[in-house]
């Protein structure tokens, strides 16, 4: 029973944390596997991209996140992805969520 009390605070507490933070893109994605969001605002210190592997999907997913903690000190537009898996000089025919240089051209084009 103590368990389950426990789990039910920890999930109203990331509802909250996840509630309160406005400045989250709604095309955020955060999954097993990966962890895509975008916090559009821009900041003084100017923009900053992440592009990581599974390493990263802990920094963007866990309170507080890198993303959230760059946009505090004043950077920003923030762009973060981290897949499972990210790599960099993959075979052209693998999935471009795998493949760095893929992300790096759609931002590129997106501005």
């Amino acid at each position: 029973m103590f368990r389950l009390a426990r789990v039910l605070v920890a999930i109203v507490l990331l509802a909250l944390t996840v509630a309160s933070n406005p400045t989250r893109s709604t095309a955020s994605t955060i999954s097993t596997h990966e962890v895509r969001l975008t916090l559009p605002q821009a900041g003084p210190l100017g923009s900053v991209s992440f592009i990581g592997d599974s390493v990263g999907i802990g920094s963007g997913r866990w309170s507080p996140t890198l993303p959230d903690q760059l946009s505090q000190r004043g950077w920003g537009p923030i762009r973060f992805d981290a897949v499972d898996g990210k790599r960099t000089g993959l075979p052209p025919n693998w999935p471009s969520r795998y493949n760095a240089n893929e992300t790096i051209r759609a931002w590129r084009a997106a501005g």
